[in-house]
């Protein structure tokens, strides 16, 4: 009898503890999917990295990462390799950045870093890709004022939609990394690697100092939508973040306007939530 009894309430247990479970699993799928799938995402990481991927995809040149005409060596070779197999998977690129959530989110930032070329800079809207003509540091100070056009169109967007996310930029000066010396090593370019190296170590802030207008921009109290953060020093090239201002045509919204149209033309990803009435 007491057997009985033992074995009805351990089933009576067992039934309850399988039922909670799978209740859980219920929960923590909705909760999962709401932030990883069941909305429009994209793009995964960051925007580069994918067109990076995609390239891949379109080329057929997997082992050599290539960001339009110039060697890529930002991440190894296997993170986009990873994106490209996805998309041959699943033929879709909209993975993990939920553009819905961004908008609800109660205090999101969107920073783009740019750089004090973007002061040279100037939009080919004729040859974006620079597929007519191309010279590397011109592409480089276009791709840089690009950022900033962007990232005032992006904010008037989001401004439109009612979001409470804001747009903001920052760049980080003269910070010793391998941008200035990695490309003439690839080439061969052996005195012009000596020399940006050189430059590097008696001019250039350190790489982690020349984060801080980045994670200012991210992370500072009072950051307005469409702010811009850089050095405080030396023509803006070292010390610690202040409010920068970038130049009359990074603030030009016919020019910011055209860049969000060719944007969606060239990558065919559209924004409906973005989109001006």
């Amino acid at each position: 009898m007491h057997m009985n009894s033992a074995l009805s309430t351990a089933s009576t247990a067992t039934s309850r503890e399988r039922r909670q479970f799978w209740l859980f699993l219920l929960i923590a799928l909705l909760v999962l999917g709401a932030g990883i799938g069941l909305r429009d995402p994209w793009p995964a990481d960051e925007p580069r990295f994918t067109l990076v991927a995609k390239g891949m995809v379109e080329s057929g040149e997997w082992l050599i990462t290539h960001r339009g005409h110039e060697l890529y060596s930002d991440k190894p070779p296997m993170f986009m390799a990873m994106q490209a197999a996805a998309f041959e998977l699943t033929g879709n690129w909209r993975i993990a950045f939920l553009l819905p959530s961004l908008l609800a989110a109660p205090a999101a930032r969107i920073v783009s870093v740019s750089s004090g070329m973007h002061k040279v800079g100037r939009m080919d809207f004729t040859d974006l890709m620079g597929e007519r003509k191309y010279q590397r540091w011109q592409a480089y100070s276009q791709s840089k004022l690009a950022n900033l056009l962007f990232t005032y169109e992006l904010q008037a967007r989001l401004a439109g939609a009612g979001a409470a996310a804001i747009a903001v930029a920052a760049h980080p000066g003269y910070a010793a990394t391998n941008l200035q010396s990695g490309h003439a090593r690839a080439t061969g370019r052996g005195l012009e690697e000596r020399l940006m190296s050189v430059t590097n170590k008696i001019v250039a802030q350190s790489a982690a100092d020349g984060a801080l207008p980045e994670l200012y921009a991210a992370t500072a109290p009072g950051v307005m939508g469409g702010d811009y953060f850089g050095p405080s020093r030396l023509f803006e090239s070292r010390g610690a973040p202040k409010l920068v201002q970038p130049t009359a045509a990074a603030k030009d919204p016919v020019s910011a306007a055209r860049l969000w149209a060719e944007s969606v033309r060239l990558t065919g990803v559209t924004y409906a939530e973005l989109d001006r009435m």
